[in-house]
């Protein structure tokens, strides 16, 4: 996915995508391709939490940078 900052609200489906995770309950992350790690056996990435606030000017905010293990589900 692109950087947060450069999403247009008005017409970017990610932006309606999460914002409708969010309104559900689910807790929102980003990361860019260039931080996906797999490493003895485990997926993670370096990323960011964050909320959007759709009635607001500005309306996202990042809560805080870590470092999370993704689950990973493959079908066959």
């Amino acid at each position: 996915m692109d950087p947060l900052e450069s999403i247009n609200i008005k017409s970017d489906s990610t932006y309606i995508l999460a914002l409708e995770a969010q309104k559900r309950g689910y807790s929102l992350f980003h990361y860019l391709p260039e931080n996906l790690n797999y490493e003895n056996g485990r997926v993670s990435a370096i990323g960011n939490s964050f909320k959007l606030f759709p009635s607001q000017k500005k309306f996202l905010k990042n809560l805080k940078s870590s470092k999370y293990f993704l689950k990973i589900m493959m079908l066959f």
